[in-house]
């Protein structure tokens, strides 16, 4: 109802509802949005960009393989460092020297045979407290050969 005060009629004011319009949940999506925008504002944009060095860039030098003949399974030995290189200059796949080294030696039940590192290659087995033992060592690669093929390898980087 209007009230009248003299000339002046005021209109009535609205009554405030119990129900309060509800703000709408900002979803997980909605959320990494608001974050990747303020995100993308603090970072400078990704991507290639020149060197800011005044030094020359760096050649790096590549291998170029020689592709020997294995030995034992005649095959080409398409990486080699890591070729084995046994007596005679005979060169070896790694998996072929340990499955020609298996088959040279008897190995007992529990027993196989493990390279120990600067071309010497061991027969190993577990004891009763689970730790290795060594029954046999072979050198397959002398220590001159093994430091030849290093440096040859070095060598033939291009």
């Amino acid at each position: 109802m209007a009230k009248e005060n003299g000339d002046i009629v005021t209109p009535p004011v609205p009554k405030k509802s119990a129900s309060k319009k509800r703000k709408r949940k900002k979803s997980n999506s909605d959320k990494k949005n608001v974050v990747n925008k303020s995100v993308a504002k603090l970072l400078p944009k990704q991507g290639i960009k020149t060197p800011h060095s005044s030094l020359p860039p760096i050649n790096i030098k590549s291998v170029v393989e020689p592709h020997l003949t294995c030995t034992y399974c005649d095959k080409v030995i398409e990486n080699i460092a890591s070729a084995i290189r046994g007596e005679e200059d005979n060169y070896y796949h790694f998996d072929c020297m340990i499955e020609k080294l298996s088959k040279e030696e008897k190995l007992d039940e529990g027993e196989k045979i493990s390279y120990i590192g600067r071309g010497t290659f061991a027969i190993v087995k577990k004891d009763e407290e689970g730790k290795l033992v060594f029954r046999k060592t072979m050198e397959v690669e002398k220590a001159e050969v093994f430091n030849q093929m290093k440096k040859y390898v070095e060598g033939i980087k291009e």
